[in-house]
């Protein structure tokens, strides 16, 4: 009786699935010493061999043994780290308020002379805006704010049109669900907006002349 495709690619899977096990051993400097040692199982899947990065490491409660695989990445919370924030939008944004969170706005407006804005006026909120996000999180600041003793927590920066910024709030002082907007404005000769940003003014004109 011939095997069945399906199964056969199934059994396949399964045999590529298998841990690689690692033994490290960190050495101090100049000496023969050693300082520590762990052990790494690395699944080997071609979705942890080809697409995992730093978030494919499990936490575990032994630090002397990891796991590094696909399954630990998707169970990441959304928004816990830069690398798989929440979207933010244009106008008014909702932020949990219990846990640290990261949101990715995309700048549309303009394509020169842009300023983006992000405001809250929650009190007790901690704001921060960075400009990439790299293995052990968001890197280069744009602008901190905090909105306490009654301030509102306003953070302006400069964005141009097609470039993501992240947007960081921190819930130390657990200031509950709250909005946040995020605007774009621009001043000066130096505006230039964006193709998108102009045919989106052009189709609003065109409805209201109707």
């Amino acid at each position: 009786m011939a095997a069945n495709p399906a199964a056969q690619a199934l059994q396949l899977e399964h045999k590529k699935e298998r841990w690689i096990e690692l033994t490290v051993d960190a050495a101090m400097a100049g000496t023969n010493a050693f300082a520590s040692a762990f052990s790494v199982r690395i699944l080997n899947s071609p979705q942890t061999l080809d697409g995992c990065d730093t978030l494919c490491a499990c936490p575990s409660v032994d630090p002397s043994k990891h796991d590094y695989s696909h399954d630990c990445r998707a169970a990441v919370p959304q928004a816990s780290h830069c690398a798989v924030p929440k979207p933010a939008r244009f106008g008014v944004n909702w932020a949990s308020g219990v846990s640290d969170e990261y949101y990715l706005y995309t700048a549309t407006q303009f394509a020169k002379g842009g300023r983006c804005q992000v405001i809250s006026t929650k009190s007790d909120t901690l704001l921060a805006v960075y400009a990439a996000c790299g293995r052990f999180g968001a890197l280069h600041p744009l602008g901190f704010a905090n909105s306490e003793g009654g301030r509102h927590a306003d953070v302006s920066f400069d964005c141009t049109a097609g470039s993501s910024y992240y947007i960081f709030w921190n819930a130390e002082y657990a200031p509950g669900r709250h909005p946040f907007s995020v605007n774009e404005f621009c001043q000066g000769s130096s505006c230039q907006r964006s193709h998108r940003s102009r045919h989106l003014l052009r189709r609003f004109k065109q409805r209201r002349a109707k």
